[in-house]
């Protein structure tokens, strides 16, 4: 496990609970948001961690017929680790960290080209939690065909760029992200020499899924507005 690669909190309090609110039992955080708020507290000091443990020892058969608290004793402990600055900052020196950002994607559960557009980003997301990179990114690439089902007509790309970029209109532009975004996920489904040299990881396949995500809830905000 690597330093500080994961921090796993009952009922998150304090620094914390000002980021993100009162989880109300076990939250997993992303270690961005804990270091974040931490590092803001912090403010180039020393760092204190405070820890609040209650541990339930297990059932105790001798007191099955009594108090329910001698039943499943219980011990409190409190525990205060100081860490010193430079300490700190050599861990932090460790660890990577990234901006997390939510993509909301309104999407229909019935089969039309927009349920088509999630189902596919919904397959893509569970193949990235599954370590299945490269068949992410080709769900992904399938998610962009749908949407071309959702939004038909876009301009070719040979033709958008014989306009001037500054002349360019608000669809054009979207085309070209679509194209680029399309040509970007293909190789993962084809077997040529360029792609086979082409090494997908959680962060790329990452990239391309949020970039289709908010290609299509682009498109479904401004179909509704």
């Amino acid at each position: 496990m690597r330093p500080l690669s994961l921090i796993e909190l009952q009922c998150v309090r304090d620094a914390v609970d000002d980021a993100v609110g009162d989880a109300g039992g076990v939250a997993a955080l992303e270690p961005d948001v804990v270091l974040a708020v931490i590092e803001q507290r912090r403010a180039g000091s020393e760092l204190r961690l405070q820890f609040d443990g209650n541990v339930v020892l297990g059932f105790d058969p001798a007191a099955a017929d009594g108090p329910e608290n001698d039943r499943w004793p219980e011990r409190s402990f409190q525990q205060t680790v100081h860490i010193y600055r430079e300490t700190w900052v050599r861990l932090l020196s460790q660890v990577s960290t990234a901006m997390s950002l939510a993509v909301v994607l309104p999407v229909p559960l019935d089969g039309n080209a927009a349920g088509r557009v999630g189902s596919h980003l919904r397959e893509a997301i569970r193949k990235v939690n599954n370590g299945e990179y490269a068949d992410a990114v080709t769900e992904a690439r399938k998610a962009i065909d749908a949407l071309d089902g959702k939004q038909p007509g876009w301009e070719s790309e040979r033709h958008i760029a014989s306009i001037k970029k500054d002349e360019r209109r608000l669809d054009q532009r979207l085309a070209m992200l679509r194209h680029a975004l399309h040509g970007l996920a293909s190789p993962a489904a084809h077997g040529d020499d360029a792609a086979v040299d082409i090494r997908w990881d959680r962060e790329k396949a990452l990239a391309v899924i949020a970039g289709v995500s908010a290609l299509a809830a682009f498109g479904a905000v401004s179909a509704s507005s």
